[in-house]
């Protein structure tokens, strides 16, 4: 399949030429006589060009423009690079909350460069519920945002309408401008069905077509539906995972369908429920996931969000989960739900986590944001949207060595690390070393065989970059791992 680029997205098309700049200075030679610093320059904004694209293309795609650049960012390695999250800081950027609540996704509507936010929104201020399709505009910059008050209903001046859930933007149809999907709850007509209203207008200044139910193959959820697409198969096409009732348990449960048609002409296959290894939480009745390639290693993980909550004693909060995909680009398994993952923890009284990943500073990783509740002194549930900044720890090891036969796992370790050398025979002796994120020396280990264990749970939480080494001396690959 040839790739041409879109014209109107000056993001896709610096993604192309970093791409083929990259690859001309790794064959060539030229890339390992730049500077570390001009070296990392350049790899820190072709992973902010992928981060942003990657929500919009599927991975697939992407990781065929980088072709052996890849092996600078460290795509469809097995690396484990899973990042601390600082905050949460209330209301970043001027998001002027109000009184309306959104479930939020982070995409350039307007296609200016920068990420804008749209959700879903209600209002209560009027005494009845009233659904908007909120907008609020990033006047900012992809690295400094700022936004603007919400307006509402712009691309679609009829509102979405009764018994919406949640929202979801994605180039369903590969025309290069981005389609809405939006699911449904409890409509004594329309219970669980998705909305697909086209985007009829251009990649900035999108106008959304009359809404068609369940388009395309597919199907309805029991109850409520909460869409998502990602290209889970890496095939090329966007294929359906979304969230609904499982009738049996009456918990949340993952309802997925493979695209069996193209990116250009989906067609959705039947429904499997929480397939790849997906587990329902029982805590969480109402499930919210986002998803995002959070350890860097080429494939989706999950951040769960929902009405669960974390209580002690008196007081409680809300929490979010990670949902490690612990298989490949094209297989995917996924491990257990981790609770509060990387740092991640909400205020007390704070309950529903509604998560949104998206590279809002344009530095290179993911960060979060969440629109939630929180119970006030008054009595009264206040709104709240927090954002947690992903904030990358500086490497305190060389990463130009080979990392695809060296494997660390789990990423998010609490006792035991579990290491695996692929090799046909064992070194006669291996070292290895593990590094805090500020340079230190956490430990030292000398280890034999192909595979093993190691305890951890002394060590202070944090991001740790681990080195294997052979008895002379040189490295067989480094991985990250934090410590929770």
């Amino acid at each position: 399949m040839n790739f041409q680029p879109i014209t109107h997205s000056g993001a896709y098309r610096q993604f192309v030429a970093l791409s083929n700049k990259l690859q001309r200075l790794l064959s060539s030679g030229e890339f390992h006589l730049l500077t570390a610093e001009k070296r990392q320059q350049l790899v820190d904004r072709l992973r902010a060009l992928y981060c942003r694209l990657a929500g919009i293309f599927s991975q697939g795609r992407l990781r065929r423009i980088l072709a052996s650049a890849s092996v600078v960012l460290g795509l469809g390695l097995p690396a484990a690079q899973a990042q601390p999250f600082s905050g949460p800081q209330e209301s970043p950027f001027g998001i002027a909350v109000g009184s309306n609540f959104v479930f939020p996704q982070l995409v350039d509507i307007d296609n200016d460069g920068d990420l804008d936010i749209l959700g879903r929104s209600y209002n209560y201020e009027s005494g009845e519920v009233s659904l908007s399709l909120a907008f609020f505009e990033n006047t900012g910059s992809s690295t400094a945002p700022a936004f603007a008050p919400p307006q509402f209903n712009n691309f679609l001046p009829a509102g979405l309408g009764g018994y919406t859930t949640t929202i979801f933007l994605a180039d369903i149809d590969g025309d290069g401008d981005l389609d809405l999907f939006a699911g449904t709850y409890n409509d004594p007509a329309d219970t669980g069905v998705v909305r697909y209203y086209e985007n009829t207008g251009t990649p900035s200044s999108p106008v959304f077509a009359a809404p068609q139910t369940n388009p395309f193959g597919l199907q309805q959820g029991n109850y409520f539906i909460a869409p998502g697409f990602v290209d889970l198969d890496d095939d090329g096409d966007l294929d359906f995972l979304a969230t609904d009732l499982d009738p049996v348990s009456e918990v949340s449960r993952f309802h997925f369908q493979e695209n069996t048609g193209t990116a250009e002409s989906p067609a959705f296959g039947p429904i499997q429920n929480n397939p790849f290894n997906l587990q329902s939480t029982p805590e969480i009745y109402t499930l919210l996931p986002t998803i995002g390639d959070l350890d860097g290693d080429g494939d989706y993980d999950l951040i769960l969000g929902g009405d669960g909550y974390l209580q002690e004693g008196d007081t409680y909060r809300t929490y979010v989960q990670y949902v490690e995909n612990t298989g490949s680009p094209s297989a995917p398994t996924f491990g257990s739900p981790v609770n509060e993952p990387f740092g991640i923890e909400f205020p007390v009284n704070s309950f529903l986590a509604a998560p949104a990943l998206a590279d809002i500073d344009d530095d290179g990783d993911l960060d979060l944001f969440v629109s939630g509740y929180i119970y006030n002194e008054t009595g009264k549930d206040g709104l709240a949207f927090w954002y947690f900044e992903n904030t990358r720890a500086v490497n305190a090891v060389p990463e130009t060595e080979k990392e695809s036969d060296f494997q660390l796992f789990p990423t998010l370790v609490q006792d035991q690390l579990h290491w695996r050398l692929k090799a046909t025979e064992a070194p006669e002796r291996l070292w290895m070393e593990a590094y805090a994120a500020d340079g230190r020396l956490a430990e030292r280990w000398q280890i034999s065989g192909l595979q093993g264990s190691l305890p951890v749970q002394n060590w202070p939480a944090g991001m740790y970059a681990v080195r294997l080494l052979d008895a002379s001396g040189r490295s067989l690959g480094v991985q990250r791992v934090f410590r929770q």
